[in-house]
């Protein structure tokens, strides 16, 4: 018998093209994404001193947020945020201020004198964490896993991120500092 090729040809491709584009969907043939705690920030805040995520995963606590001096519900987190560090300190805490903005506009919005680390021109940092909305705040917890990941200021997430430091027990002073 005589296959007709024409009329499975175009099955075959059918095929073919179905499973390039599911394997595309299902991420075949790529590398898997990198969990949160497994992504990398690092840069100099705005007074100059080196700061990396690293640095800190897994020996202490750290509450990382993205925001803008533009955004109005940032402006409404970041106070709560230097509040919660300063409050926790003695427990490990570290929160960083992430922005895309350069350092002339945090500058200018008096950022240089946060009592805790902003790093500007992030953009890459967004990207990699994947930040469409602002503010977006990560809570990871002393182990270095990420406890929470609160989109747009979220005042009860803030609070259950407080409720779990609590549960933190008190550190030396020299151990508290960053």
């Amino acid at each position: 018998m005589r296959v007709k090729w024409p009329k499975y040809a175009g099955l075959a491709a059918a095929v073919v093209l179905t499973a390039a584009v599911g394997g595309e969907l299902l991420g075949l043939g790529k590398e898997p994404p990198l969990k949160p705690e497994e992504r990398q920030i690092a840069g100099k805040d705005l007074k100059g001193k080196a700061w990396s995520l690293r640095d800190h995963l897994g020996r202490r606590p750290v509450v990382v947020s993205f925001f803008a001096t533009w955004c109005s519900p940032c402006r409404e987190e970041v106070p709560q945020l230097v509040e919660m560090e300063s409050k926790f300190r003695n427990r490990g805490l570290q929160v960083v201020l992430l922005s895309e903005e350069d350092e002339k506009t945090l500058r200018e919005n008096h950022l240089q004198n946060a009592p805790i680390p902003v790093l500007a021109n992030m953009t890459r940092t967004f990207t990699q964490f994947k930040v469409d909305g602002i503010p977006r705040t990560l809570y990871f917890n002393k182990s270095g896993k990420l406890a929470a990941d609160l989109s747009g200021y979220d005042a009860g997430g803030l609070k259950k991120i407080s409720g779990e430091l609590e549960k933190l027990p008190a550190l030396s002073a020299s151990a508290a500092s960053p």
